[in-house]
């Protein structure tokens, strides 16, 4: 058997990539075969994250709004592509974590008019926001909170700008 063949009893590999969602219906592909901070900081700038914030938190959620937590401790060195679907198509998210002890993690779409593109993301993800906090008191005071519609023209200018379309649309 010569150096650069495979053995015969090996399965071929899987052809894996994802597609995620964002800005103005826009859509890229990725290949999650890396590690889950990798493949965050590769989604952050390929889709133009960095004029969110410098600092925000991105993660992926799929259309049924369960967040797949590739931006938590336990899972950001841990392989994309176990806790990723091959071929799925996953939303970006931004992540807002609170200060205030009692209150739980909050998601916001990173996509423009998500309820014609996405419809019921937002309450999807509003729903694991409020599974997460079970019981606590926190929750009557939280308010739900629309995707930021400055930072997503600011997304779409940045693109238009270039003269580039870095996706495709549908």
């Amino acid at each position: 058997m010569s150096q650069h063949s495979r053995p015969l009893d090996m399965e071929p590999t899987v052809q894996y990539f994802i597609t995620v969602k964002y800005g103005d219906n826009q859509t890229e592909i990725f290949n999650p075969h890396c590690k889950s901070q990798l493949l965050l900081k590769c989604i952050k700038q390929k889709c133009r994250c960095e004029l969110l914030d410098h600092d925000a938190v991105i993660d992926l959620a799929d259309d049924q709004g369960n967040v797949k937590n590739l931006s938590e401790s336990q899972t950001i060195s841990t392989y994309a592509n176990d806790v990723l679907e091959p071929r799925g198509v996953y939303f970006l998210i931004k992540v807002i974590k609170s200060e205030v002890e009692n209150e739980p993690t909050r998601y916001e779409p990173i996509i423009s008019n998500t309820e014609k593109n996405c419809p019921g993301l937002s309450d999807r993800l509003n729903r694991s926001t409020k599974s997460q906090a079970g019981n606590r008191k926190g929750w009557a005071n939280l308010k739900k909170r629309l995707p930021a519609s400055s930072a997503l023209s600011a997304i779409s200018k940045a693109t238009t700008k270039s003269g580039k379309k870095n996706s495709t649309t549908k």
